[in-house]
């Protein structure tokens, strides 16, 4: 939730949703596999008006995150929902449509499996 000077609020889903930013869903809810548990994970193209953007809703730069990809430049953070900064966001969105295409058990591999998926992606599609 995101409040406003004049005491107004607006979800923060919709925030990211009404931004001119295109924020791509990923993680366990672009893969079908969340749980009521799951935070929400995107990913955006990584500039400093996207960076500025999630600090002013109220986002926080993480030090260290388990995103391990050579795309990812950083994870913002806000409540359950991660914002990846990433070099090529075109790059990242075709290499996950296939991901999700060629590997239906992605989501139930380790984060190190993942990882290399991930990476041999990039090599691959670019």
């Amino acid at each position: 939730m995101i409040t406003f000077p004049d005491g107004s609020t607006i979800d923060t889903l919709e925030v990211l949703r009404n931004s001119t930013i295109h924020f791509h869903l990923t993680g366990s809810h672009f893969f079908h596999s969340a749980t009521v548990a799951s935070d929400i994970d995107f990913f955006a193209q990584d500039d400093e008006k996207t960076a500025k953007f999630l600090v002013d809703c109220g986002f926080k730069r993480l030090e260290t995150s388990s995103y391990i990809d050579t795309q990812t430049t950083a994870v913002f953070r806000k409540g359950s929902i991660d914002v990846q900064l990433v070099r090529d966001v075109a790059l990242k969105d075709k290499v996950q449509e296939k991901i999700k295409a060629l590997f239906p058990k992605f989501p139930h591999l380790t984060k190190l499996q993942q990882c290399e998926i991930w990476e041999s992606g990039f090599l691959f599609v670019k």
